[in-house]
C-alpha cells in the first residue's frame, strides 16, 4: 500500500514546486538556453579583493564597460546600503585595457562589513556574456545587478528584502525606477499625462503594497523596465541560464519573460532605484527597431502558449502605442516604412485610449 510523503520543509516544497512549473514550461522560447558558459575560454583576473566579515547574504553586481565615472557613483550607491545582513559588491571590467580599478581605489567608499571585487576580463566579452559572467561570480544566496551608470536608494536592499520576507510565495521583487535624464534636452512628463500615469498606477496596485507580474502581463511589454532593482535568488537566475546574448537588446524583457513563467515575480510600488539615460547606442535608431522587433516576436510567441490565440488581434494596436512610445520617450525618428520592414506589420493610427481600455478588460495593466 503507498503512503503520501509529506514535508514541513519549506525550501523541500518550494523545490518541488520550481520543479513542476519548469516541466510546465508552455513554449520552446522559454525554455531558452545556458548561456552562463559562454566566454568560458576568457579568463578574469582579480584586480582588487575586499573580504568581507563572512559569507554575504546579498551580491549586488556591476558589470562595467568604459564608463569610469558613473562606475564611481553606482558603486557608491551600492556599498550604501544600509541592510542589516552581510553583502558583497562585484564589479566585473569587460575592458582588458581597462585602469578602472585604479581609478576606483582613489575615490572607493570604506566599505565596512562588506566584501569588494574588482575583475577584469582577459578579453572582451560583450554586454551580455559579461553579465552573465557577474552571475556565475556572485557569492550571496541573493543576487542584484546594477547597470554601471545607474544607482541604488540607500534602502533598497533593507525594503526589499522586508517585503519579499511578508510574501514568502514569492520568488523575485523588482522596485520602480526614477529617470535621470542627462541628455541636452531631458525627457518631462507634465500635466495630463504625469496625472495620467498616477491614476494609472493606482488602477495597477489597487492600494497594494506589491502586484503580480505574470507571463501573461509580460505580453503587453517589459512593464518592469529592465533588471536594474530586481532582486532574486542567485540559483533562479543561474537555472534559467542567464541572459541570452542573441536576444540583445531585449535580453532583459526575455529573462523576465522566463522569470515569471517559472518563478513568482512581483513589482512593489516603492521607487528604489536610478536609471539614466544619455545618449548611447540605445538612442540609436537601428537598436529602437531592434526592440520593437524583438518585443513582437515575444508577443507572437506568447500567443497561443501564455496567452489565448485570439490575443493575436490586439497586437497591430499595442505595436502602434509601443512605436509611438519609443519616439516620444527616447526620441528615435523612425520612418513608417522602416517599423513595417522592422516587425513585419502595417500598425493602425495610435490609439493609446482604446489600447487602455482593451488592456483593462484583459488585465493587462
Amino acid at each position: 500500500m503507498g503512503s503520501r510523503v509529506t514535508t514541513t520543509d519549506p525550501d523541500q516544497r518550494r523545490r518541488s514546486d520550481l520543479q513542476a512549473r519548469r516541466g510546465s514550461a508552455t513554449s520552446g522560447f522559454l525554455l531558452g538556453r545556458n548561456a552562463l558558459a559562454d566566454g568560458a575560454d576568457v579568463l578574469s583576473d582579480e584586480m582588487i579583493a575586499i573580504d568581507g566579515n563572512g559569507v554575504p547574504t546579498l551580491s549586488i553586481v556591476i558589470p562595467t564597460f568604459q564608463r569610469p565615472a558613473f562606475l564611481a557613483e553606482a558603486v557608491k550607491s551600492a556599498m550604501a546600503q544600509d541592510h542589516g545582513g552581510l553583502f558583497e559588491v562585484v564589479v566585473i571590467d569587460d575592458d582588458p585595457l581597462s585602469d578602472g580599478h585604479e581609478r576606483l581605489r582613489a575615490a572607493m567608499p570604506d566599505v565596512g562589513a562588506a566584501g569588494f571585487r574588482y575583475l577584469r576580463n582577459r578579453r572582451n566579452l560583450g554586454m551580455y556574456p559579461n553579465i552573465n559572467r557577474c552571475v556565475s561570480a556572485a557569492r550571496g544566496s541573493w543576487l542584484t545587478i546594477l547597470h554601471d551608470d545607474d544607482l541604488l536608494d540607500p534602502d533598497f536592499a533593507r525594503r526589499m528584502f522586508r517585503q519579499l520576507a511578508a510574501r514568502p510565495d514569492l520568488d523575485g521583487l523588482v522596485c520602480r525606477k526614477r529617470l535621470r535624464d542627462h541628455r541636452a534636452v531631458p525627457f518631462t512628463e507634465r500635466g495630463a499625462k504625469r496625472a495620467a500615469r498616477r491614476l494609472l498606477d493606482l488602477c495597477r496596485f489597487r492600494g497594494r503594497a506589491v502586484r503580480r507580474i505574470t507571463a501573461r502581463k509580460l505580453f503587453w511589454g517589459c512593464i518592469v523596465g529592465n533588471t536594474v532593482g530586481f532582486l532574486c535568488r542567485t540559483a533562479d537566475v543561474r537555472s534559467l541560464g542567464g541572459f541570452l546574448p542573441e536576444e540583445h537588446p531585449s535580453s532583459d524583457y526575455f529573462f523576465y519573460a522566463r522569470f515569471a513563467e517559472r518563478f513568482a515575480l512581483a513589482e512593489t510600488r516603492n521607487v528604489l532605484a536610478t536609471i539614466r539615460i544619455a545618449d548611447n547606442s540605445l538612442m540609436r535608431p537601428e537598436t529602437q527597431l531592434a526592440c520593437l522587433r524583438r518585443g513582437y516576436e515575444l508577443q507572437q510567441a506568447y500567443v497561443g502558449t501564455v496567452a489565448p490565440r485570439w490575443w493575436r488581434r490586439v497586437s497591430p494596436l499595442l505595436m502602434a502605442w509601443q512605436i509611438a512610445n519609443t519616439s516620444r520617450v527616447w526620441r528615435s525618428d523612425l520612418t513608417r516604412a522602416e517599423t513595417i520592414a522592422a516587425i513585419g506589420i502595417e500598425t493602425p493610427r495610435n490609439r493609446p485610449l482604446l489600447l487602455l481600455i482593451a488592456r483593462a478588460m484583459m488585465r493587462g495593466l
